[in-house]
């Protein structure tokens, strides 16, 4: 994965993140899927969790601020602990700042 593959997945993953896990998002939001709104949000923390367990650091990240918390947030995800998708958003808005976006 390229530097600007890498900045488009952050970026829509975080983006996600915003627009369906703000409280105030979460309280407004329909579900306009068949499945109970239990399952359906369980199988999108999961797919949350895979985008990110997917990633690695690229050479360019390497021995910059936005390495560790990079690192952090994907061994937070290839936990497969849902629960821990704050910290895991809260490490990549680490090096979403990095980049300066």
């Amino acid at each position: 994965m390229n530097s600007e593959d890498f900045i488009e997945v952050l970026d829509t993953w975080l983006n996600i993140y915003r627009d369906n896990y703000n409280a105030n998002a979460k309280k407004n939001k329909v579900n306009t899927a068949e499945e109970e709104p239990i399952e359906f949000a369980k199988r999108q923390d999961q797919g949350m969790l895979r985008v990110i367990s997917t990633m690695h650091v690229i050479d360019s990240f390497k021995n910059t601020a936005a390495e560790q918390p990079l690192r952090t947030a994907i061994e937070q995800a290839k936990s497969g602990d849902c629960a821990k998708l704050p910290e895991i958003y809260d490490n990549l808005e680490k090096v979403e700042t990095f980049l300066g976006q």
